[in-house]
C-alpha cells in the first residue's frame, strides 16, 4: 500500500512530490485561465455595444497605464500581508467590476467605460500576487523545478484556454 504523497515527501522518499507544488501549479493555471476569454474578446464585445475602434484603443491604453501604476502597489501589499489575502481581494474586485460591463449605462458610455477600465485594471493584481506566492513557495524547495516549471502552467492555461474560447 502506497503512503500519501505528503508523508512520502516528509520522509524524503525518491519520487515524492512536495504537497505545496500542485497548489502552486493550480494557482498559476487558474489565474491565467480566468482572463483568457475577456482578454481576447473584450474589443469585439465593446464594438458590438457601439464603441468605436479608436475609443477601444484609448480604453486599452488607459487600462495598461493603470496597471503600470497599480502593479507596484499590489507587490507591496503582497510583501506586507500574506499574499493570498490581497489575491482574494483582487479577484473579488475584478469579478465585481467585470460584471458592470453588462450594464447598459456603462457599456454605451465611453466615459463610464473609461472609469471602469481604469478601475478594473488597477484592481487586477492577480499576476503580481501569483508570482509572489510562487516565488515564496519554491524559494527553499530543492526539488521544485524552479520558477519556470511552475509558471509553465500559466502558459498552458493561456494556450489551452484560447483554443476553445476561439471556437465559440
Amino acid at each position: 500500500r502506497r503512503r500519501p504523497a505528503a508523508l512520502r515527501w516528509e520522509r524524503g522518499e525518491v519520487g515524492a512530490m512536495d504537497p505545496d507544488l500542485p497548489w502552486i501549479k493550480l494557482i498559476n493555471f487558474t489565474g491565467v485561465l480566468g482572463n483568457v476569454a475577456w482578454g481576447r474578446y473584450q474589443i469585439m464585445y465593446l464594438n458590438a455595444q457601439g464603441q468605436s475602434p479608436m475609443g477601444n484603443g484609448l480604453l486599452r491604453a488607459s487600462g495598461l497605464l493603470a496597471k503600470f501604476f497599480a502593479t507596484p502597489i499590489w507587490g507591496a501589499m503582497g510583501d506586507r500581508y500574506p499574499p493570498a489575502q490581497p489575491l482574494m481581494a483582487s479577484v473579488l474586485l475584478c469579478v465585481t467590476m467585470l460584471d458592470a460591463y453588462r450594464w447598459k449605462s456603462v457599456s454605451t458610455s465611453f466615459w463610464a467605460l473609461l472609469a471602469l477600465k481604469i478601475g478594473r485594471s488597477a484592481c487586477n493584481g492577480v499576476g503580481t500576487l501569483t508570482d509572489i506566492i510562487t516565488l515564496r513557495t519554491i524559494e527553499h524547495k530543492k526539488d521544485s523545478g524552479g520558477y519556470g516549471s511552475q509558471r509553465q502552467w500559466a502558459g498552458g492555461a493561456w494556450g489551452g484556454g484560447s483554443a476553445p474560447v476561439g471556437g465559440f
